[in-house]
C-alpha cells in the first residue's frame, strides 16, 4: 500500500514541526484543519500550538516522501526515523514500541479495545460520554458567542440562483440546490 509522509511547520515559528503519514494527503490536510476546532482534539500539542500561533494561515504542510509498504510496522519505523531526523517537536505519540496485533489491523484492534472497555467499564464509559457531550455543548455555545458578529454577516450574505431566479442566503445555497423546486427547474 502507498503511504505518504508529510511535515507540518509553523511559518512564523519554524522550530515547531510535526511529522505524520497518510494514504490520502489531500484528505489528511483537510482533517488537520478541521481538528483545530474539534473540542476533543484542541488540546493535542499540534492543534494547541497552531491555534496559539496564528491558526491555519500560519501553517505550511508539505510532502516529505512516499513509498510502498507491506505493513504498518514498517510505516511506523519510517515515521519514527523522520521524526528523529527532522527533530519534530509536536508529535504527541512517538511510534516506538509497536504492538504486533495493532499493526496487523489497527481498525479492528481499536474497535475490539473500545468494545472491551465499554463492556468492562459501563459506568465510567457513560460518565465520559456525558462529560464529553457537556464540554462539546459548552464549547459550541462559547464559539457561537465569540463569533456572533461574523456569523450574522455571513447569514446576510446573499447569492443568486440563476436557474430559479431567486436570491437566497449563501449558507443555504447547498440545501437549495438539492431542493425539489430547484431540481424541478433544472429538468426539462
Amino acid at each position: 500500500m502507498k503511504y505518504e509522509f508529510y511535515k507540518i511547520n509553523l511559518m512564523k515559528n519554524p522550530e515547531y514541526t510535526y511529522i505524520g503519514y497518510t494514504t490520502n494527503f489531500t484528505k489528511r490536510k483537510y482533517q488537520h484543519k478541521k481538528n483545530l476546532t474539534d473540542i476533543s482534539k484542541i488540546n493535542f500539542p499540534l492543534y494547541k500550538t497552531i491555534n496559539e500561533n496564528g491558526g491555519w494561515e500560519n501553517v505550511y504542510i508539505g510532502l516529505l516522501e512516499y513509498g510502498e509498504y507491506d505493513n504498518l510496522k514498517d510505516v511506523y519505523i519510517r515515521e519514527r526515523e523522520l521524526i528523529d531526523f527532522h527533530k519534530s517537536t509536536l508529535n504527541g505519540h512517538l511510534p516506538s514500541k509497536i504492538d504486533i496485533n495493532y499493526s496487523d489491523n489497527p481498525k479492528e484492534y481499536k474497535a475490539k479495545w473500545f468494545q472491551d472497555y465499554k463492556n468492562n467499564n459501563p459506568d465510567e464509559y457513560n460518565e465520559k460520554v456525558k462529560k464529553d457531550n457537556v464540554m462539546r455543548k459548552e464549547y459550541k455555545a462559547k464559539w457561537h458567542q465569540e463569533n456572533k458578529e461574523r456569523l450574522n454577516i455571513k447569514r446576510k450574505e446573499l447569492v443568486r440562483c440563476d436557474i430559479c431566479n431567486i436570491e437566497l442566503a449563501k449558507y443555504s445555497l447547498w440545501h437549495h440546490n438539492k431542493s425539489k423546486s430547484h431540481i424541478k427547474n433544472i429538468l426539462p
